[in-house]
């Protein structure tokens, strides 16, 4: 005898089976945005002018979702780089985030994450005006990844040849680190703190710490 109880089932089922072939439940490509403000406040003859990030590698969790990466200025001193894949977590991705930017020292947490959606790794090149004369600088084989907090994503930032903190530079070239949580300093033409933003995850603070 059947049992019309299974009725609700069965047609669940249908639909699951329904769905899935018409790819509802297909893994989606999102645009994932994270805004670069420039702080020049220290030294405000140089303004940002532009932002490019050179794509060298990526990886994510969900794959045949990457579709690239644009950069763009938004107005003087604030740009965007927008990451075009699909978001969840894996330890894959946070594992190929910590080979890429070597130490867990080496970027904004200063520790290393569990799980990250997706990781790409380029050359973040800064195009600068300095006292109305135009000046490009690139810090290389730097790491922008997005991971999950809470209800959030929040963003991850790291290079080879970043530090976790600030490190002012002194006259006897030796580094003193001052605390300063959720930031890094790279070295390069121009020293450059990247700070994660206070209240809102989905930027980064830019500022100069030394000038060529």
């Amino acid at each position: 005898m059947f049992n019309y109880k299974l009725i609700p089932l069965l047609k669940a089922l249908c639909l699951l089976v329904i769905f899935s072939s018409t790819g509802v439940f297909a893994e989606q490509t999102r645009s994932n945005e994270l805004i670069m403000t420039f702080i020049n406040d220290n030294i405000p003859f140089i303004r940002l002018i532009n932002i490019n990030f050179k794509i060298k590698d990526h990886i994510e969790t969900q794959p045949n979702t990457y579709e690239g990466v644009s950069s763009e200025i938004m107005d003087i001193n604030k740009g965007k780089i927008t990451v075009n894949v699909g978001r969840k977590g894996s330890t894959a991705v946070a594992n190929k985030f910590n080979d890429w930017v070597t130490h867990e020292g080496r970027n904004v947490f200063g520790k290393k994450p569990d799980k990250l959606n997706f990781a790409v790794q380029g050359d973040l090149e800064l195009t600068l005006d300095v006292f109305g004369k135009q000046q490009t600088v690139v810090y290389r084989d730097f790491v922008i990844a997005q991971g999950h907090t809470g209800a959030v994503n929040n963003w991850w930032a790291g290079s080879p040849g970043c530090k976790h903190g600030v490190y002012v530079y002194n006259p006897d070239s030796l580094p003193r680190k001052s605390g300063q949580q959720r930031s890094m300093t790279c070295l390069g033409q121009m020293h450059m703190q990247f700070m994660r933003y206070q209240f809102d995850m989905n930027g980064i603070y830019m500022i100069p710490r030394d000038v060529f």
